[in-house]
């Protein structure tokens, strides 16, 4: 045998040893994997174009597939091929391949989680925030005109409802009450429902729960009743406040008899009498001479500076209305909040209607207005020539309504 046939047997021998032991079927498995894995890379680019979820659910299963593989005796070669070949991708690529596709599952699930990890961190922050809300308020005594100023908001809204009510009949649904005129704001105190607003330093606390009566066979709503009062997680004692359709606000403290607020009636009451005071200070003025009658002056002013000037005990309760000082002006305040003493919690403008202005007969008009920050309410009231307060709801109050 020749040499060069001898290393001829030598070689198709160790062709036999190869084939016998299974070393080019591994080679043909492990490059079928790697030519699976550059169809699916293609294939999946496409998909994660338009169907990113679709795309990362594919490339999940093809995951769990190869890691079984793997594990078992079953396709290990292939699955060899197949992860050899995205590692190398991801070399070149410099990890890019790495990600997109077959990271897929991780940024999909990732982004999909991620509002809830941002919901997570705001109940942390949501929460130190109420503690730190409570704490504060706590260190002060309730804001009673922020209280009463919410119960008179509360019914001039439901007064604008009704206005636009084509049964002249109040809502009943609490929701409609947020949407009249400058009555949003009253969504962030609203006792069953929780706003972002809600534990800031705009909340003064208080909280508004609003109940419509039954309907009635037409199907109108005759009147609603509206209770206010601190929120319960201040966990302490304070009045809360009473109001309907009328319009009167009554505060209810532990172990007290409930009484009317956020009402001007005490103002009122000594205004009645000092216009009453005024035709007799007239009378005797009438006797002193000309010279000493020139120092007083009364002849110049309209009759509300008169009032005033001959009524100092009218300071603190009625004022001129700057600048149209033919009107006066009533403000009715109560504890404040935020360090402040007292609070405004509502205006009203006050006319003098002549009756017999040479003796000095005034009847007078009180009117409720409506200002940032303060709510007089709905109520209206009037002074009748005999000095008889009378009060109605809504504007436009006259002798024929309810004596206070």
């Amino acid at each position: 045998m020749t040499p060069r046939l001898r290393e001829r047997l030598d070689h198709v021998s160790l062709f036999q040893e190869l084939l016998y032991e299974g070393a080019f079927s591994r080679w043909w498995r492990v490059s079928g994997g790697a030519i699976a894995c550059l169809v699916a890379t293609a294939l999946l680019f496409e998909t994660a174009k338009d169907e990113p979820v679709v795309a990362a659910l594919f490339v999940g299963g093809i995951e769990i597939i190869l890691l079984v593989m793997v594990v078992s005796t079953v396709g290990r070669h292939f699955a060899v091929g197949f992860i050899a070949t995205i590692i190398s991708l991801a070399i070149v690529s410099r990890g890019w391949f790495l990600v997109i596709p077959w990271g897929l599952p991780v940024v999909v699930t990732y982004e999909a989680a991620k509002p809830l990890l941002g919901a997570v961190g705001n109940v942390g922050a949501d929460s130190r925030r109420h503690k730190a809300w409570i704490a504060a308020h706590r260190k002060e005594p309730p804001a009673l005109a922020q209280g009463q100023i919410l119960a008179n908001t509360v019914n001039e809204c439901a007064a604008a409802f009704r206005e636009g009510d084509s049964l002249s009949g109040y809502t009943r649904e609490v929701e409609q009450l947020q949407l009249q005129s400058q009555c949003q704001p009253l969504s962030a105190s609203r006792a069953d429902s929780a706003t972002p607003a809600r534990f800031t330093d705009r909340d003064d606390g208080w909280r508004w729960h609003y109940t419509p009566a039954a309907p009635d066979p037409s199907g109108r709503i005759a009147g609603y009743t509206v209770r206010v009062f601190e929120d319960p997680d201040l966990n302490r004692s304070s009045p809360h406040y009473f109001t309907d359709a009328g319009g009167e606000v009554r505060e209810f403290v532990a172990g007290k008899p409930p009484v009317v607020v956020a009402t001007p009636v005490e103002s009122l009451a000594l205004l009645s009498r000092c216009i009453a005071q005024v035709p007799a200070a007239r009378a005797k003025e009438a006797q002193l001479d000309k010279a000493e009658l020139e120092k007083l002056r009364w002849r110049v002013w309209n009759p509300i500076e008169e009032v005033l000037g001959r009524c100092p005990s009218l300071q603190g309760h009625v004022a001129l209305d700057y600048p149209a000082k033919k009107y006066g002006v009533i403000a009715v305040s109560a504890r404040g909040g935020n360090g402040k003493v007292v609070d405004t919690v509502g205006v009203y403008g006050v006319e003098l209607i002549p009756v017999d202005p040479k003796l000095f007969v005034f009847e007078v008009s009180v009117t409720p207005r409506t200002s940032y920050g303060s709510h007089a309410g709905i109520r209206s009231y009037f002074i009748a020539r005999d000095g008889s307060i009378h009060v109605r709801s809504g504007r436009g109050a006259s002798a024929r309504d309810s004596l206070i």
